[in-house]
């Protein structure tokens, strides 16, 4: 495979808290800390991080914001939407903050400064990218490479493991259907965390689901037939 795909099949070479790890190694000051914890908390596409034009309208960047139960809510507007043809206007996940550990509870923090909710943004995917790539390099000297796209496919991991595959999994990548969900991080290679909720635009289209289901009845009509 090619392309931001093929970053699901690194998470079988990480351990499993590797984003925990990696944090550790991201500076106090460091200029990007902010935009790499979003990144760590939120399925979100480096390009997300910058504000631009997207079909649904002007983004600022990623809100992060603190919820009436203390819960962190990320929220974008995802880049791929073909024209606003497919895709979201806008998805966001909602995290305990205790359930997920020392990256949350940062983000926590910062909303706590800014009166409870501020956006993140950068002026460069390529930079950030490259800043997470040397962080990566820090954390695991031995490989592999860390870029956005592997931190993406393992929350879309960790989604499938609080989610299951579908709808909310759906929800949290910015997809109008789950039929991509396959591309990312497998449910193996997943934890729950702190993930408990996900939310969109728009209701995706459960083909994958539904497929699956089809497949089911028909190998249970099978089992069943008898021989001639």
């Amino acid at each position: 495979m090619r392309g931001s795909a093929s970053k699901k099949h690194v998470l079988r070479d990480l351990p499993r808290d590797w984003i925990r790890q990696l944090w550790g190694f991201v500076p106090h000051d460091h200029k990007y800390r902010d935009a790499i914890a979003v990144l760590s908390l939120s399925p979100s596409r480096p390009g997300e991080v910058v504000p631009g034009d997207r079909p649904c309208g002007f983004s600022q960047g990623i809100i992060v914001a603190l919820d009436s139960k203390g819960h962190l809510v990320l929220a974008n507007r995802p880049l791929k939407s073909h024209g606003g043809k497919y895709g979201m206007e806008q998805s966001a996940v909602k995290i305990d903050v205790a359930a997920e550990g020392p990256v949350a509870d940062y983000l926590a923090q910062r909303c706590r400064e800014q009166g409870g909710k501020f956006v993140v943004k950068v002026a460069s995917s390529d930079a950030l990218a490259k800043a997470i790539k040397r962080v990566g390099h820090r954390a695991f000297p031995l490989g592999p490479a860390i870029t956005p796209y592997v931190l993406r496919s393992q929350r879309l991991a960790d989604a499938k493991a609080a989610f299951g595959a579908g709808e909310k999994t759906a929800l949290a990548a910015g997809h109008c259907t789950d039929d991509t969900q396959s591309r990312y991080g497998n449910v193996a290679f997943g934890r729950a965390g702190g993930l408990i909720g996900a939310f969109g635009t728009r209701q995706p289209r459960l083909a994958a689901v539904e497929r699956a289901r089809r497949l089911g009845e028909e190998r249970k009509h099978n089992q069943h037939r008898k021989p001639a």
